[in-house]
């Protein structure tokens, strides 16, 4: 079996067709499911078509998936717009909606734990990617890979947002030696990595250390798709100074945590 090693016993219960008890499969019909996580705040403008094109690409390449939204405290109409969608699509969008605004690393924390699928996808509200462009691209190697980071032809960034993206993205390479390559952009992960690789950060970071710690510890593999952006006149909460200095706690946290157990390893 390919990659993910010391996850076998989560990636068989998560992931059914890797159980050797089980006929094997061959690679052009494999059983892959995907669930589709997306936060939203305040997308009422854009969350319809996002919505709708997401399950149009999902009944073309998926015959087991769904979509889990949470509506982080939104203010305008973006859950009503939603419920009237889910009135057609009851058994594929799942709408979970949060009293007050908890921010981005909580509300995906949260969406991570409601996934059900093989394979989770985060996708953005904001109509800034294409839906049916990423699910086309990573339904082909989901049958060889653990980790698929889908990276931005085009950032669309000024000054500020080139240098923090430059630093999400190379200062983990600096220090582990792993190469994320865009991290603020859409992935596609098995659930296993989402849901039982523990971390220590506390924000933002969560996500790029269980990828880290899965390809470090577990052997998984990662690849990259390329897609297009559209620009947007929002301001990234990824760019925000309280998350970058977050972040950057968390990616010190992370760093000291695994000096530590390598020293204590060492010891041992």
């Amino acid at each position: 079996m390919h990659g993910c090693k010391n996850l076998t016993s989560d990636l068989i219960m998560f992931y059914p067709s890797l159980n050797p008890n089980l006929p094997k499969l061959s690679k052009n019909h494999p059983m892959h499911s995907l669930t589709v996580v997306i936060p939203a705040f305040n997308e009422a403008l854009t969350i319809t078509q996002v919505l709708n094109e997401t399950l149009s690409a999902l009944r073309i390449h998926f015959s087991r998936y769904e979509v889990v939204i949470i509506d982080d405290g939104s203010t305008d109409q973006t859950s009503d717009l939603v419920r009237k969608i889910q009135q057609t699509n009851p058994a594929s969008i799942r709408l979970f909606r949060h009293q007050h605004n908890l921010g981005i690393a909580p509300t995906f924390e949260h969406l991570f734990s409601l996934a059900r699928m093989d394979f989770v996808l985060d996708l953005s509200a904001d109509g800034q990617v294409s839906p049916t462009e990423i699910i086309s691209k990573i339904k082909p190697l989901l049958n060889q890979y653990d980790i698929i980071v889908c990276r931005r032809k085009d950032k669309h960034y000024g000054l500020y947002r080139s240098v923090v993206s430059a630093g999400y993205r190379y200062l983990p390479k600096w220090l582990f030696g792993i190469d994320l390559y865009d991290p603020g952009c859409a992935k596609c992960t098995r659930r296993a990595i989402r849901q039982k690789i523990p971390t220590v950060s506390k924000g933002i970071f969560k996500e790029a250390e269980r990828c880290l710690r899965a390809i470090q510890q577990h052997s998984c593999k990662l690849t990259t798709v390329t897609i297009n952006i559209m620009p947007t006149s929002k301001r990234g909460q990824g760019a925000k100074l309280s998350l970058v200095f977050a972040a950057l706690t968390d990616l010190t946290r992370f760093w000291l945590a695994l000096r530590f157990n390598n020293r204590k390893a060492r010891t041992q």
